[in-house]
């Protein structure tokens, strides 16, 4: 098996093992960790459709334009429910996520096709999402946590303060390689990070594998 293969084949095992955790536990859950579990579900589910269409040489671009238009909604409700919250209420969030939206469906289906692959709007989302995780460290550097800590607790808030940072990680990453791709194939760098996109992909999944375990953990009845 290649190096490749090894990467995506650990890192979906570890999003099971997340995925059997949350619905093992889920009366534990609040709303927003039910999306993240949603989420969760969704890339293994499209990461895993995936790998098997491009075994038997299937096209599987239009998994690529539902996971990235999915993902967008999920992301953005997810934090949306949490900032929602505060006091402060970003409305300039939810238009973002309504523009990235409405641009992915036109790229899907208009301006493009399912057949194709959706880079435009992979790094549209992308900079969306990073958008979204930055306003919800910011809402908590700014104090508004300590409004939150009323309606969700310390480790809920330490439990999502972890998955925002490993999907900024890998969204982070995935971000720059589409933006420079050109660049990187006219270098014959692609390859290289590729690998490293996978690493970093890895990394956020045991990242919010850890998360869970250690909400898990502290929410457990004494």
């Amino acid at each position: 098996m290649k190096g490749m293969q090894w990467l995506v084949l650990i890192s979906e095992t570890t999003n099971l093992v997340s995925i059997l955790l949350c619905l093992f536990f889920f009366k534990r859950l609040k709303l927003p960790t039910k999306i993240i579990l949603v989420h969760l579900c969704l890339l293994f589910l499209a990461n895993s459709s995936s790998a098997i269409l491009a075994k038997f040489k299937i096209n599987n671009y239009f998994l690529l334009h539902l996971l990235t238009i999915i993902d967008l909604l999920l992301i953005g409700y997810f934090y949306h429910t949490i900032i929602n919250t505060s006091k402060k209420k970003l409305f300039y969030l939810k238009i973002l996520v309504a523009i990235g939206f409405i641009f992915c469906l036109l790229e899907s289906f208009v301006f493009s096709t399912l057949k194709e692959a959706n880079i435009y709007s992979i790094v549209l989302v992308a900079s969306i999402k990073i958008t979204l995780i930055a306003s919800y460290f910011y809402t908590n550097t700014l104090g508004i946590i300590k409004e939150k800590i009323e309606i969700y607790t310390k480790e809920q808030l330490s439990f999502w303060n972890i998955f925002s940072a490993s999907l900024l990680i890998y969204t982070s990453s995935t971000l720059i390689f589409f933006l420079f791709l050109n660049v990187l194939v006219e270098l014959n760098l692609q390859r290289p990070f590729i690998y490293t996109n996978l690493s970093l992909y890895l990394f956020s999944t045991l990242l919010v594998l850890y998360a869970i375990i250690r909400y898990i953990r502290k929410t457990s009845p004494q």
